[in-house]
Parts: structure tokens; sequence; C-alpha cells
């Protein structure tokens, strides 16, 4: 059985090769109902959350099992630091969507397409920002890195409320395993690397929810997210596998 984060018990939850009932639990701690400048239905301050939910982790972790199961495993791990772009962070699930769309239109002319999964944080003193973890085409990396500052400097133009003091650092790229094609030279290590990229990006989860979704790190407080906090690639079903 391929497995992505640590164990100690068989009642925990893993991504990859087995899917575990969890109970439902209750909702992150909700802030009082503030509408926010822009409004739209995820944008209301009563949707924020301050931790990771067991609901999202799993939303996260059936995103990764999915893109490894569909043969585009993340290879990469990328930050998007909005709040070095001026973004507020009741504008960052709109941000972050064009970011993906962008990404996704131009892969789709390729003939490829775009497999991600996203967590965000709004830590004090370090802004909002978003993990996100992706199938990048090795062929096709060196003119995605290029194009997608062109795509920054449109999201910035479209969602900058303020001035940031500091402007570098907007987007920060690394790969996971050492290269791009460390999942298929050596599955073994990127499986190892992308368990700890996974265990790192869902650390605003509880210290109780770490444990009860077998990852062995600390919780860490990664401050209250207006909206959507995760969100993950949908998967097409064969027409076969929607009639059954």
């Amino acid at each position: 059985m391929r497995k992505l984060v640590n164990s100690e018990s068989s009642d925990v939850l893993r991504p990859v090769g087995f899917r575990a009932h969890i109970e439902p639990e209750l909702a992150s701690p909700v802030s009082p109902v503030i509408k926010s400048k822009r409004g739209g239905a995820r944008n209301f301050a009563n949707r924020t959350s301050d931790l990771i939910s067991v609901t999202q982790a799993r939303t996260f972790l059936s995103g990764i099992e999915d893109a490894i199961d569909c043969g585009r495993p993340p290879n990469v791990h990328k930050t998007l630091n909005l709040a070095a772009m001026g973004i507020e962070d009741e504008d960052a699930v709109q941000a972050i969507g064009q970011f993906m769309k962008s990404y996704r239109d131009w892969l789709a002319r390729k003939g490829e397409r775009l497999v991600w999964n996203w967590v965000r944080e709004n830590p004090a003193g370090g802004g909002t920002h978003v993990h996100i973890l992706m199938h990048v085409p090795p062929e096709f990396a060196p003119l995605l890195r290029r194009r997608q500052y062109h795509w920054l400097n449109q999201i910035a133009r479209k969602y900058q409320t303020y001035k940031p003091r500091k402007t570098k650092g907007r987007i920060h790229t690394s790969r996971i395993g050492g290269t791009l094609k460390t999942f298929q030279r050596n599955p073994s290590k990127h499986r190892t690397n992308l368990n700890i990229v996974v265990g790192y990006v869902l650390k605003g989860a509880s210290n109780d929810k770490l444990r009860l979704l077998g990852i062995t790190r600390r919780h860490v407080d990664c401050g209250t997210v207006i909206g959507k906090r995760v969100g993950r690639w949908q998967r097409r079903r064969s027409k076969a596998a929607q009639s059954s």
C-alpha cells in the first residue's frame, strides 16, 4: 500500500491508497458576520476560518491521491505571496483562481491538463499567501517559468489595493524531490519528499487533527483566512463511470 503520511494507528487517514471514514466535525472557529468590500458568497467575513478542518484536509489529501492515480503527481511546490503583490486577503481566492486559470489555459493549448491542490495562510507578520502543489510537465517548465511573471503582473493590476513595502518574493518555486522528473526516476524519493511537503502545508490544522490525520508535525498558527481555505482540482470521470 502506498502511504503519504506517517501513522501510529490504523485509524488515521492516509491520502494515498486508503480512504478511511472520519466522522464529520464542527467547522473551524467562525468570525462575526461582516461584509467585505467585494462581496460574493465566499467573501463574507462569516466564512473566515482559523484552522484547517478535517474535512478540508481530506479534500486536499484526496486531491493529491487523485493526482497520483492519474499519473500527474505534484512535482512542484509554489508559494504565491499575495501580500507582496498588494492584494488583500478578501481578494485572495479570486487572485488565485486567475493564476490557476492562466496556467490551465496555457497547458490546455499544449494538450495538457493542470492538476493542482492549494492551501491558503495568513499568519501575523507574514501576510496572505498560498501554497500550491501542482504537476508541471518538465518539457514546458522553462516556458511556464517566464509566462508566470506576466500573469502575476496582470493579477496585481486587477486586484492590488495598496502599494506593498516589498515587491520581491512574489512567487517561490521548489521541485519536490529535487527535480521535475524525480517522480519518474525515483518514486520512493518523490513520495518521501511529497510526504514532507504535504505535512508542511497542512500545519494549520490543530494538533489533534494532525494526529488524527497521521501527520507527525505540530500545529502552527497560520492566521485567519477569509473564504475558501483549501482548494483542489476536479478529476474528470469517464462516461462509463458516470453512468454506473
